[in-house]
C-alpha cells in the first residue's frame, strides 16, 4: 500500500531554527504522522534528522535552500529510524565535522 506523503510549508521557529515539514499518511485514516527535521543555522550550522528516503530530492532542495551544503558543521540523527535518517547518508557527506 502507497502512504501519500507530502510537503508542508518550511517553518521559521527561531532567526536561525527552521523546520522542515512533512505529512505522511494523510486521508487514510483518523491520524496523520508528521515528519520533521530540523536546520540551525549560525556559526556552527546542524541538520537534525533527514527524512525518508521517498522524500530525498524534495527534503534536499529544502534544506539547502536554508544552509549551503559546505557550511553544514554537524548531522544530529535523534534515531535510526527511516523516517528520521533515511536522507541522512548523503547530507552528512556535506558536514565537514570538526575543524582542526
Amino acid at each position: 500500500m502507497d502512504v501519500p506523503i507530502r510537503f508542508v510549508d518550511t517553518e521559521r521557529v527561531t532567526p536561525d531554527t527552521h523546520v522542515v515539514r512533512q505529512i505522511a499518511g494523510e486521508g487514510m485514516g483518523p491520524v496523520a504522522h508528521y515528519i520533521n527535521s530540523a536546520v540551525i543555522t549560525g556559526a556552527e550550522p546542524v541538520i537534525v534528522d533527514c527524512g525518508p528516503a521517498i522524500t530525498r530530492e524534495g527534503w534536499l532542495e529544502r534544506t539547502f535552500e536554508l544552509v549551503d551544503p559546505l557550511d553544514v558543521r554537524w548531522v544530529y540523527i535523534s534515531t535510526t529510524t527511516p523516517t528520521t535518517s533515511a536522507t541522512c547518508s548523503r547530507s552528512s557527506t556535506c558536514a565537514r565535522g570538526p575543524r582542526s
